[in-house]
């Protein structure tokens, strides 16, 4: 069992995969590293893309002393990275629903019912924008980061417009990739990953200070956000 999709998804493999990664990333409650405490377990209705219906699934909060001595928010939900927070739709079928939209930016309503869980289409397009967004500010970061690189001579053939940026999202990608692997990180980041550390920070910068890209946090990317 594991905790990458819904499909081998376990609270308990996923709940070990946290602490390992606490060990090396700083708490989003609170910034600093030490050993994370559960709060308490919660069970969240997920939609599988697999059936296209509504399975259950064990989550769990944290709890961090340190931002309740500070009079910060405490507790957090942690989320799987497939899982987008109050909401039963899955990142990466999302993800795939923008994706099969480009280059036209037209989306088809009518093939999105049963994975998405939804025939709504103010609630489809609302998503589907979320991930346009999201795709946009990834792009930026990660450009600013390699850009801090100076080893890393290729540079992306990046295209402007709004119908290439599904292409120049992958060709960005392909480059934080490379130079993880220069960097002797073998863990690759795949597009809802990274995607989904988009959505914790832009959540989180509420109340915690902007999270740099690195390439430790990069191939550990953060979870969240409920």
């Amino acid at each position: 069992m594991g905790h990458d999709t819904i499909v081998n998804y376990s609270c308990e493999a996923f709940l070990a995969f946290i602490r390992k990664k606490f060990q090396i990333v700083t708490c989003i409650l609170c910034m600093r590293i030490h050993v994370i405490r559960i709060h308490e377990y919660h069970y969240r209705l997920i939609r599988s893309e697999v059936t296209e219906k509504n399975i259950q699934i064990k989550i769990f909060s944290i709890y961090c002393s340190y931002a309740k001595a500070e009079g910060r928010q405490y507790t957090k939900r942690i989320l799987p990275y497939f899982v987008i927070p109050e909401c039963n739709i899955c990142l990466v079928n999302i993800f795939a629903f923008y994706k099969d939209s480009q280059p036209s930016g037209k989306p088809d309503y009518s093939k999105t019912a049963g994975i998405l869980g939804t025939v709504d289409e103010r609630t489809i397009k609302r998503h589907y924008n979320m991930v346009a967004t999201y795709i946009r500010q990834t792009i930026v970061e990660i450009a600013h980061f390699l850009s801090s690189i100076p080893n890393l001579t290729v540079l992306p053939d990046f295209k402007p417009g709004h119908n290439n940026e599904i292409r120049n999202f992958f060709q960005y990608l392909s480059l934080l990739n490379l130079a993880m692997e220069k960097a002797g990180i073998q863990t690759k980041t795949e597009p809802v990953r990274i995607l989904h550390r988009t959505y914790v920070l832009h959540k989180i910068r509420k109340f915690c200070p902007v999270i740099p890209m690195n390439l430790v946090e990069c191939s550990a990317t953060p979870y969240d956000t409920s």
